[in-house]
């Protein structure tokens, strides 16, 4: 062994650990390459929470005994590349974003090979150079593989024919040009790093290489020129392996179990509640119930009980890890039964009264409290009362633990239960409350009564304009929150808010003309329909994407207003459920005083299309949209018509 001292320069990290008063993180002074000249490797090493949220889908799946082995899947599962290929990839490691998501579909994965190739082709350099759409136009059948010469078909076939990574570069040189691995290895670093005096003395030896090989020297130096163009996106394949079996295998969980996945990728991305609540929303729509904490069920983190997705208490603000050890602790022996149950045997040092009040409002409380939210509130003084003074402490609690002991038969502790007589609490209160609490929706979503009417009325998501190009002209939906109006440096008149849906939200910016004439509706809750164009989208612009409004209009009342047309596409096969919706809903013309909508049909047959109006009009109303929306049938599609052309 030799001291790393003498190979190169050493410092001491000022912010590593420390060891009786002396720092122990050596760090070189040296650049990479430098460590390399001295004849010591480099190692980077990736920290991957996509490890963590498998570790912790693994978890929940051993909690109900079902046992994964990640390294015995079949990497054939067509049921994974089923789910690859549908898009359906919130939480797959390196495809939860649009734009590799677009590729992914189009790419049409079928093998393992395929995800490799994703990688390698989705970054600037190839995608710059259309490879991509070459790669998928020969996979799809729309073009074919093209060769220099026969002999490159071996090492170039499994990528259509193209030279994706840098071990086909290495394989090349041995096959045509009788590169040892050595001289292979060092060709690759070569083109890496661009050392032009490198490339030039490799172009000549290839070349003396491939004429041994009856390879003319036309051909060598243009096969030469091909790998020297791809060095400037060259990827190392092996890398792309160990990429490609991490998507496979988090995409193989969510394909075969959702429900764990889900709870796993809940944990995973804590502290982002924008993503909390897509995913909360993506898990219902796949028919996963999502519940609030509850002082019987849940640990620290999220965890899955009979196929539903419990929260952690540890989601919960003002709630500490040891007011939630108290509460496992206390539940050992056997659950709570309610709220004066839970008040008489958990610790009060740790869990206190503004504890068990949060609690209560945050919905974790819901099942097991005896009484709904508003009873358990006015009757939270009394339970208090049964509190425990003192406790001596005992050992705590893994909050990690999957399993608690199975209850014991207990003699339930005589109390006097009285709920006191009090208002309900309304489903906006419930929400807001959870909102607060949580930092995001569990029980339901204010939005929930427009959802299908806002599929209607939009051209596009909050996801799909926020990656739309800047001056793209949209219409958004969703509700008003964080309203914020200024004044410029020049005295102009201005405000800001985000504009939030079920799934995600986006920043809207109003100028002074807008906030003149709709400045009644520009307050915090309110619905509204936003059509504008997205800025902050070029490579120029610095922040976050937002929309510029032009318009706004509320979300309630008669949408004639806005939309004098409603188109709906059916065919000559669906035709019958639209006729039968409409045949009591239309009545005559406009007023003076009042507009209503046209309805357009456009129907399909197999001869082509054919456009036609109803003879009377309707009061479009958000009732009347998702009546339509449930009765026309999931073959026909329905669009609000403002006018506007959009892109």
């Amino acid at each position: 062994h030799v001291p790393l001292m003498d190979s190169l320069p050493l410092c001491c990290d000022t912010k590593g650990p420390e060891e009786n008063g002396r720092r122990t993180q050596a760090i070189t002074q040296f650049d990479w390459t430098g460590v390399e000249e001295n004849g010591l490797v480099k190692f980077d090493f990736l920290g991957l929470k996509t490890l963590t949220l498998i570790k912790h889908c693994l978890a929940h799946l051993a909690h109900r005994g079902v046992e994964v082995d990640l390294l015995a899947l079949d990497y054939d599962d067509p049921k994974t590349y089923e789910l690859l290929r549908s898009g359906d990839c919130s939480g797959i490691f390196q495809i939860d974003n649009e734009g590799i998501l677009e590729t992914l579909v189009k790419f049409q994965p079928t093998v393992l090979a395929d995800l490799i190739a994703l990688v390698a082709i989705y970054r600037p350099g190839p995608l710059q150079g259309k490879v991509d759409k070459i790669y998928i136009n020969i996979k799809n059948g729309t073009a074919t593989p093209k060769y220099e010469i026969e002999a490159l078909r071996p090492v170039l076939e499994e990528t259509m024919g193209l030279i994706v990574y840098q071990e086909q570069v290495m394989r090349i040189a041995q096959v045509l040009a009788n590169y040892t691995l050595g001289q292979a290895d060092e060709l690759r670093k070569a083109m890496g790093k661009k050392i032009p005096e490198g490339m030039e003395k490799h172009r000549d030896v290839f070349v003396k290489g491939a004429l041994k090989n009856n390879v003319s020297a036309e051909q060598a130096n243009r096969i030469f020129d091909t790998m020297s163009n791809f060095s400037k996106y060259g990827f190392n394949k092996s890398h792309g392996t160990g990429y490609a079996f991490i998507i496979f295998q988090t995409a193989y969980l969510k394909a075969h179990y959702p429900v764990e996945f889900m709870a796993a990728l809940m944990s995973s991305e804590a502290d982002d509640l924008e993503k909390i609540s897509q995913l909360i929303e993506e898990s219902r729509l796949k028919g996963i119930e999502v519940l609030p904490p509850d002082i019987n069920s849940s640990y620290y983190q999220t965890s899955v009980k009979d196929g539903k997705i419990i929260f952690g208490m540890g989601a919960i603000k003002g709630v500490g890890q040891g007011a939630i050890e108290a509460i496992i602790e206390a539940r050992q022996s056997r659950p709570f039964t309610d709220l004066f149950d839970f008040c008489a045997r958990v610790e009060g040092k740790k869990v206190t009264k503004k504890v068990v009040e949060t609690l209560i409002k945050c919905g974790a409380m819901d099942v097991s409290g005896g009484a709904p939210r508003e009873s358990l509130l006015a009757a939270l003084p009394l339970a208090l009362d049964l509190k425990p003074k003192s406790k001596k402490p005992k050992p705590t609690v893994s909050l990690l633990a999957g399993l608690a002991p199975p209850p014991t038969p207990a003699v339930d502790i005589p109390v006097a239960r009285h709920w006191p007589e009090v208002a309900p609490m309304s489903q906006e209160e419930r929400l807001g409350l959870e909102k607060e609490l949580l930092g995001f929706y569990v029980s339901g979503h204010p939005l929930n009564d427009y959802v299908l009417a806002m599929n209607a009325i939009r051209t596009h998501t909050m996801t799909e304009a926020k990656n739309l190009p800047t001056d793209s002209k949209v219409r958004i939906c969703g509700q008003l929150t964080g309203y914020s109006q200024k004044v410029s440096k020049k005295g102009n008149v201005f405000a800001s808010a985000k504009l939030t849906d079920v799934n995600d939200s986006i920043d809207v910016m109003f100028f002074e003309r807008l906030i003149n004439k709709s400045g009644d509706l520009l307050t915090d809750g309110t619905v509204l329909i936003v059509t504008g164009k997205v800025s902050g989208n070029d490579l120029n612009d610095k922040g976050r994407p937002k929309v510029v409004a032009d318009r706004v209009d509320e979300l309630d009342g008669s949408l004639s207003r806005v939309f004098p047309t409603i188109q709906i596409e059916t065919s000559v096969e669906n035709l019958d459920p639209v006729i039968a919706f409409f045949a009591d809903k239309t009545e005559p013309g406009d007023t003076p005083n009042r507009k209503l909508t046209q309805v357009i049909l456009k129907i399909f047959d197999g001869q082509g299309r054919g456009v036609y109006a109803l003879d009377d009009k309707v009061d479009l109303r958000v009732e009347l949209l998702k009546s339509a929306l449930t009765s026309i049938g999931h073959h026909n599609t329905l669009k609000c018509l403002d006018g506007y052309s959009y892109h």
